[in-house]
């Protein structure tokens, strides 16, 4: 039942999407002098990706473009946090972009830029998808482990929505484990000067290793963005939450929590392209005293195809207290993942 709603979302919000998309007008030049015309979709990351009628959806590096102009609405995030809404104008001064909007025009270097979104846009477009699977297995002790993953965001002009499930299932020859968690969160931007944002989130968990049935969780805090450009991103934040949580042996408890979490994430676009994220969390419980949570993700992404990446993937789970054999829970999977 829990894995059902994950395919079930998908279909869900891509049936939502409308079909419609605006014109393939935008000039992009590159250094070499090349001219490119087509729709711009984004630019995240260091790359700016555009569509085009005979070649398909390009992904271009933003140092290796000269130009780009729209007679469309973008909205224009910089490496300080700040944002704008405005059109791209070519007429700028070399190694800058200038954004023309209501106040009038904005000239900026041209890699303070780090993210482009058209205002004009779907639901499809505006929202990022990935999904992957992995499937490991140790003959000599007849392990077999899958796992199954699923990203979803989704920006808006002043606001970003994510959802995040991982479920794991873990066969032996005596017994079979397995454990999920599924997390809902979205972040407000509030200083766009100083890159701080607001979040709110809510998750649920469960861990056959740790002896814990369920565990929902509710929470709010803030965060900073300390390295957000074309190579990187570091981003922290501090809040509370509060649990409600049962064991496998039917004991509840209620609890009210700190909420530490450090992201990092870095990429490169030299062959083999590559993506690394990691996220750190503590949970240190103000109720319940010297207790301590915690859990990370590692994820490497190398891209085989287009939109077609090889994924290795590493978690682990600590819980200072609980009925289980141990307080650590940790698995590693490689498999493959799909970004729509």
């Amino acid at each position: 039942m829990k894995l059902a709603l994950a395919p079930a979302l998908i279909v869900l919000l891509l049936s939502c999407t409308n079909t419609w998309g605006r014109s393939k007008t935008d000039i992009v030049t590159l250094h070499n002098g090349d001219n490119v015309t087509c729709e711009i979709k984004s630019l995240y990351a260091g790359l700016l990706e555009c569509s085009t009628d005979v070649m398909g959806t390009l992904s271009i590096e933003w140092d290796g473009i000269a130009s780009i102009s729209s007679n469309y609405e973008f909205q224009v995030r910089y490496s300080d946090g700040s944002r704008h809404i405005g059109r791209i104008d070519s007429t700028g001064t070399p190694g800058s972009i200038g954004i023309v909007g209501d106040s009038g025009a904005i000239d900026s270097d041209w890699l303070q830029v780090v993210e482009l979104r058209p205002l004009q846009t779907t639901l499809k477009d505006a929202m990022d998808i990935y999904l992957g699977a992995g499937y490991d297995y140790t003959k000599a002790s007849e392990t077999s482990q899958i796992t199954l993953g699923l990203d979803i965001s989704y920006e808006q002009e002043r606001s970003r929505s994510a959802l995040k499930l991982r479920h794991v299932t873990s066969d032996t020859r005596e017994e079979s484990f397995s454990s999920t968690k599924l997390n809902l969160s979205r972040g407000f931007f509030n200083d766009r000067t100083r890159r701080l944002f607001r979040y709110g989130n809510s998750s649920y968990e469960s861990n056959d290793q740790l002896a814990l049935d369920y565990r929902v969780s509710l929470g709010a805090g803030f965060g900073r963005y300390f390295i957000d450009n074309h190579e990187r991103q570091l981003i922290s934040a501090i809040g509370l939450q509060a649990n409600t949580e049962r064991d496998l042996a039917g004991e509840q408890q209620e609890s009210l929590e700190g909420a530490l979490r450090l992201e990092f994430a870095t990429w490169k676009f030299d062959p083999p392209e590559l993506d690394v994220r990691l996220t750190l969390n503590l949970y240190p419980s103000l109720t319940d005293s010297g207790r301590l949570r915690g859990d990370s993700d590692l994820r490497l992404r190398w891209e085989l195809y287009k939109d077609l990446f090889w994924d290795v993937t590493a978690w682990g789970v600590y819980d200072n207290r609980n009925i289980g054999d141990g307080n650590l829970d940790y698995g590693v999977s490689t498999g493959i993942g799909w970004d729509y």
